[in-house]
């Protein structure tokens, strides 16, 4: 609790506190670190436990010092790739505000290649209370399919995904079908409303910040055309409406919306019912 620990090697067998405890007691406070764990008991229990509690090795005394040393040096190398992917996002987010990015980066080419900007916006903390920050908004992985991106959570409100389009080839219909899949995910499971804006394609990836402030404006739709959760600079009538949403789903939110006071989410939650059955 005093230190940042990076390497955790631990026993099953100790006094006052097993290892498979320790490992709990970490995780339930959310301490990060890589564990690796000894026990002279080849029990498959242990070892299938371990795996459940993100145990990164699990090793039987005596210990073969070749396979510690190649134990040690696979987690130090995983330590080292997610310190600089956090740099990169350190860069990203600096570029995103317009901050100064001197120093932070040797070499940005990494960015060289990503011309289209993605903004998810919910009207509620989301990625405080469901998602935690983590890179992955749920399925954005499963979502995006064989498109390389990079992403950022921005606040508990607000994520950014960086597109790599080298040949342009990507098309917005492309780009809106993912992100449809991607709302209805996340309101199946959670029934919160998510929101993008997507950028034309940019030139120049050091002005992502100016086509951020573009976004925002862009995002500012969602206030007005309460039917549409996909903004482009192309906004028409004839733009793609997530309907087909269980009424039992809608229903139970208007009642939540009505007992938390959230006309906002009432308002929506009523808009999308009517939609579906306007015709």
């Amino acid at each position: 609790e005093a230190e940042h620990i990076d390497i955790l090697l631990t026993d099953v067998k100790m006094p006052f506190m097993d290892g498979i405890t320790l490992i709990k007691k970490l995780n339930e406070d959310n301490i990060k670190l890589k564990t690796i764990i000894f026990s002279g008991y080849n029990e498959f229990e242990y070892a299938k436990l371990a795996v459940k509690l993100g145990v990164k090795d699990y090793i039987l005394k005596p210990v073969d010092p070749v396979e510690f040393e190649n134990t040690i040096k696979k987690v130090c190398a995983e330590l080292d790739e997610e310190q600089a992917d956090f740099v990169k996002q350190f860069y990203l987010y600096s570029l995103l505000n317009k901050a100064d990015t001197k120093g932070i980066l040797e070499n940005d080419d990494f960015l060289r290649s990503y011309n289209r900007l993605i903004l998810i916006e919910f009207n509620t903390d989301f990625f405080g209370k469901y998602d935690g920050g983590d890179a992955n908004i749920l399925t954005l992985a499963d979502c995006m399919g064989d498109i390389e991106y990079q992403y950022l959570n921005l606040n508990t409100q607000q994520s950014v995904i960086l597109i790599k389009d080298e040949a342009k080839a990507l098309s917005m219909d492309l780009l809106k079908n993912m992100l449809e899949k991607l709302h209805n995910y996340i309101f199946g499971k959670t029934g919160q409303f998510m929101y993008a804006a997507v950028s034309d394609i940019i030139d120049d990836y050091h002005r992502i910040s100016d086509m951020m402030d573009e976004l925002e404006n862009l995002m500012s739709n969602k206030f007005y055309q309460t039917n549409n959760y996909i903004f482009t600079n192309d906004i028409s009538d004839k733009m793609p409406v997530f309907v087909q949403i269980d009424d039992d789903v809608l229903m139970k939110q208007m009642k939540q919306d009505i007992k938390m006071k959230d006309v906002t989410f009432l308002r929506i939650h009523f808009d999308a019912l009517c939609k579906k059955y306007r015709s």
